[in-house]
C-alpha cells in the first residue's frame, strides 16, 4: 500500500527541517496530498521532551501513516566502498537490492564506476581544499545535504574514490544524525 517513507526528527516537541521533507515528498505526490501531509505534520501532537524518529509511510496516491519511537544517534561504520550501478531516486520503503549490497548488514560505501555516490542511510562529504564537497550525482538527494548546499556549507562536485583516502576529513549526514565529521581511517577500501 505504502511506496514511499520519509524518516523525520523530532526534538524537544518539534518536527526538524519539515520544509526540506516536504520539498523531498513534493517530487512523488500531487499538491492537494502534500498539502494534506503538509498539515498533518504540522498540527500533529509530539513528545515535548526528548529525541524521536517520526517516520512516514505514504503511497503515491496520497495515503498515508506515520509512526514515532524514541531515537538514539548510532554512527554506522562503513567497512568498504562497492561498486554498483543501483539507482535510488526517491526514498523507497522497499530496499532489498540496497540490503542486497550490503551482504553482511554492516554499511558501505556506493560508487558507481568510481563516483562516489552516497551509503545506504547516509549522504556523503569530503574536506577537500579546506571546503566540504558532497557528490554531484547522491544516490539519493537528502534533506540535510539539500539544507546545506542551499546554506552554502556544501558544495557539489564529482567526487571520485580516490578522493576518499586523500580528503583530510569525512562527513556522514541524514535526517536524523545532522552532520557528523567521522574518522577518515575507519573506511576500508572494497575496490
Amino acid at each position: 500500500m505504502y511506496q514511499l517513507f520519509e524518516s523525520i526528527k523530532v526534538e524537544q516537541g518539534r518536527v526538524c527541517n519539515i520544509d526540506f521533507h516536504l520539498w523531498r515528498i513534493s517530487w512523488s505526490l500531487k499538491e492537494e496530498n502534500l498539502k494534506a501531509i503538509s498539515k498533518y505534520l504540522r498540527a500533529i501532537d509530539l513528545p515535548k521532551d526528548g529525541l524521536y524518529k517520526l517516520k512516514l509511510l505514504y503511497s503515491l496516491e496520497g495515503n498515508f501513516t506515520t509512526f514515532i519511537t524514541p531515537y538514539t544517534p548510532n554512527i554506522a561504520k562503513i567497512i568498504k566502498v562497492i561498486d554498483s550501478d543501483i539507482e535510488y531516486p526517491k526514498k523507497y520503503i522497499d530496499r532489498d537490492e540496497l540490503d542486497l549490497l550490503k551482504k553482511d548488514g554492516e554499511e558501505i560505501l556506493i560508487s558507481k564506476e568510481g563516483e562516489l555516490r552516497d551509503c545506504t542511510i547516509y549522504n556523503i562529504a569530503l574536506w577537500i581544499d579546506d571546503r566540504w564537497l558532497t557528490p554531484k550525482n547522491p544516490l539519493l538527494l537528502g534533506t540535510t545535504r539539500e539544507r546545506l548546499l542551499r546554506g552554502g556549507f556544501l558544495n557539489e562536485s564529482i567526487l571520485w574514490v580516490d578522493d576518499l583516502f586523500s580528503a583530510k576529513k569525512i562527513a556522514l549526514m541524514n535526517a536524523m544524525i545532522g552532520f557528523v565529521v567521522i574518522n577518515p581511517e575507519e573506511i576500508v577500501d572494497g575496490r
